[in-house]
């Protein structure tokens, strides 16, 4: 079941700067961060991974970081706050 979360609404039309897509397959979910992980954003891939957490019972989820282009102090806080997401609900991370 694809979700795509676009980080901001485009303004006169350009496409989002950040999107946060997952895929859940049958041993993982798969988040796939593609664009700029900045302060704007790191709060839609903080909340894309709060809802995983709480609404699949599959014990992996992998970020998929392939397509990021940009990294601000603000969306590394957000990766190992995803992190500290999973252990707290499944007791362990990957």
């Amino acid at each position: 079941m694809p979700m795509s979360l676009p980080a901001d609404e485009a303004a006169g039309g350009r496409p989002p700067a950040t999107t946060v897509a997952t895929r859940i397959d049958a041993q993982a979910v798969r988040v796939a961060v593609a664009g700029d992980l900045d302060r704007t954003s790191a709060a839609t891939l903080t909340l894309a991974v709060e809802r995983l957490v709480r609404d699949t019972a599959l014990a992996s989820i992998v970020l998929d970081l392939t397509d990021l282009r940009f990294v601000d102090a603000s969306g590394a806080r957000a990766l190992p706050e995803a992190r500290a997401t999973c252990s707290a609900v499944n007791g362990a991370s990957t």
